[in-house]
């Protein structure tokens, strides 16, 4: 049974179709009677006029009733759409006979925005204080050279500022609401990462330090839980690529010169020479204070993150050292331990001396052979960017690496000397500053293991995507143009995390689709062919929902280019006609035109401005389909379905 308003096009073939049956047997009995009866010219014009008056007055009558209600009934059921979406948008008075409803219509959209005004009053008082100092802080975290970076316990992000954003390249670039394990795919530091949600300690607040390779770079990453309950973890990254590879660079074409010269320089001036190398190491900027019981923590987490493996004895204290090269070299020596040991426990200590502080790392049983441990010095470091050797991280800290028995007989350990550090007390727990670009409720939405399906609309990572091709022959010689593509994360367009790139449809562009979009044959001359951008815009798409307006053009453009995307599909032309099956005009203009949204110049039949209305176009959707209990995807997906059964012809 057809539910609501009928459709403009039926209502009106259906008058027609009764009119045009009414007016032909009137006519018909007319012609009949004019046959067999001999009439006078008057009686025979009263005649006709008595058999087509069923007919006319049908047309008439018809006429009336579109022209003074149903008109003005899908007026009334527009204006209340727009005002569900968009209360503050002003509001057309039905005409015709609901002329009278005009003034309640207005008058409860006015009370409706009285009421919100007075809410969004209430709160202001109360959130003023917040918002100025919130825009203290995001004013002095834009200027922070230091890429920073909060994720939440699931490893979303949260917030980051520019000089984070400049970091990444597209199609890599920062957005909220990304995960940590696409943005940088590094088991190391993902097993950071999860050891600072999973500690039990409250107070545990000390950093964990990660050396990781990523888009052709080095980058040195500082992981540090700000809070506990909800867990959130502060990442902070430097580009350190040229930094790195010079140091083992520079370091080991210096060893071999310094090794060829043992045979020409005299033996005092060479230990000089390397003295004054190891120096110049030591006090290098590279080089920070560690807490010794956090790095013993660290390479617990390192070693098995499940078993508490290191137990730190003594007093702990601060020495100087790389933080992630340390921890990967006890790594790898660890690896080299296992096996050849009854137990797999180890103490760890901190020892003091006038020249220094070595690292000693105690187990029970016998010392290593000075052979096994210049063998050991060869070891290549696979964890760290450039694959350096044991032998290379000791260099970079000027360290010796030696075994010896302990007096008791029964414990034995392997030493590093480090520098000592002048810092003395224990360390303080951090105190967090707060980027620019945020929305921590994102920390509140369902975890991403949730399935797609069971998850709220207004919660969904949606990417809303449109295209631009040489013409509409997808099937025959056209091809795609254009991809423009934005994202709305927690229910909210961001407006800065955009995907827009042209594509060289290696023919010429016709002009009358130039006439169109606006797209040249000189704008595409150079740009990168279709599989590039399509690479680009999977990694760009994520895990996300895509949303097109009329998608099955825009899929076609994307398929016919050699893409298929395994994404749930929104459209929001079949959901306008499913929620407005009335309403004559759905495109995306007219659409536009109902909710009462802006298209700004020159924005208009561009993939990227097309996208970002059609984004917008979803947001003013929502409030409705929430109003209907339409409130999963896969609810949703089942109401666009239902539209595909429509037969109104309209688009």
């Amino acid at each position: 049974m057809r539910k609501g308003l009928p459709t403009p096009q039926w209502l009106v073939g259906l008058w027609l179709l009764l009119g045009g049956i009414s007016l032909a047997g009137g006519t018909i009995f007319a012609a009949w009677l004019d046959s067999r009866l001999a009439l006078e010219p008057a009686a025979r014009l009263l005649m006709w006029l008595c058999a087509l008056s069923g007919g006319a007055t049908l047309l008439a009558v018809g006429y009336l009733l579109e022209r003074y209600l149903f008109i003005p009934l899908r007026t009334l059921h527009s204006e209340l759409g727009k005002l569900i979406a968009h209360p503050d948008k002003p509001i057309d008075a039905p005409g015709g006979w609901l002329e009278s409803l005009g003034p309640d219509l207005c008058q409860i959209a006015r009370r409706w925005r009285d009421d919100r005004e007075r809410l969004k009053n209430a709160h202001r008082d109360g959130a003023r204080e917040a918002a100025r100092i919130r825009q203290e802080l995001e004013g002095l975290i834009e200027r922070l050279p230091t890429p920073v970076l909060l994720f939440d316990q699931h490893g979303r992000l949260l917030l980051f500022n520019p000089a984070a954003s400049a970091l990444f390249p597209s199609p890599f670039n920062l957005g909220l609401g990304k995960e940590l394990k696409h943005l940088l795919p590094d088991p190391v530091l993902a097993a950071r990462f999860n050891a600072l949600v999973e500690a039990m300690d409250a107070d545990d607040t000390f950093s964990r330090d990660v050396l990781t390779s990523a888009f052709e770079r080095t980058i040195s990453a500082s992981l540090t839980r700000l809070s506990y309950t909800p867990c959130e973890i502060l990442v902070t990254l430097k580009d350190v690529t040229r930094v790195w590879q010079n140091e083992l660079g520079i370091r080991k074409r210096l060893t071999l010169t310094l090794d060829s010269l043992e045979q020409t320089v005299p033996a005092s001036s060479l230990s000089l020479l390397k003295e004054l190398w190891h120096h110049s190491e030591l006090v290098n900027e590279r080089l920070s204070s560690i807490w010794s019981n956090a790095f013993w923590h660290t390479l617990d987490e390192q070693l098995n993150p499940s078993l508490k493996l290191i137990t730190p004895i003594g007093v702990p204290g601060w020495f100087k050292g790389h933080a992630p090269s340390l921890i990967a070299l006890f790594d790898l020596l660890v690896t080299q331990l296992h096996g050849q040991l009854p137990q797999c426990r180890f103490e760890g200590s901190l020892v003091h001396e006038e020249k220094g502080v070595w690292l000693a790392f105690i187990w029970q049983g016998g010392a290593i052979e000075q052979t096994r441990l210049n063998q050991w010095r060869n070891a290549v470091i696979d964890s760290l960017p450039l694959s350096p050797t044991v032998g290379d991280i000791l260099g970079l800290h000027g360290s010796e690496l030696w075994s010896e028995q302990d007096a008791d007989g029964v414990h034995a350990r392997l030493c590093v000397s480090l520098k000592s550090s002048t810092r003395q007390s224990a360390p303080d727990p951090d105190i967090a500053s707060r980027p620019e670009f945020h929305d921590f409720d994102i920390a509140r939405l369902a975890p991403p293991q949730t399935p797609l399906s069971e998850r709220a609309l207004d919660q969904l990572a949606i990417v809303a995507f449109d295209t631009e091709t040489t013409g509409l022959d997808l099937r025959g010689a056209d091809t795609l143009l254009s991809l423009g593509a934005c994202r709305i994360v927690n229910n909210r367009l961001l407006a800065s995390d955009v995907f827009e790139r042209y594509i060289n449809p290696k023919r010429a562009i016709p002009a009358a689709s130039t006439a169109i979009h606006g797209i040249r044959d000189e704008d595409v001359r150079d740009a990168p062919a279709a599989s590039v951008v399509l690479e680009a815009f999977e990694t760009y798409a994520r895990e996300a929902v895509l949303l097109a307006h009329n998608a099955s053009f825009d899929l076609l453009a994307l398929s016919q280019a050699g893409k298929r995307l395994s994404h749930p599909i929104l459209d929001t032309l079949l959901i306008s006609k499913a929620l407005d099956s009335a309403l004559p005009g759905h495109d995306l203009e007219s659409q536009a035109k109902r909710y009462g949204l802006s298209i700004p110049p020159g924005a208009r039949h561009t993939a990227l401005g097309d996208a970002q209305l059609t984004a917008e176009l979803w947001l003013s959707m929502l409030p409705r389909l929430k109003a209907r209990h339409i409130l999963t995807l896969d609810q949703l997906l089942a109401f666009q379905a239902s539209a595909l059964d429509r037969r109104d012809g309209s688009l």
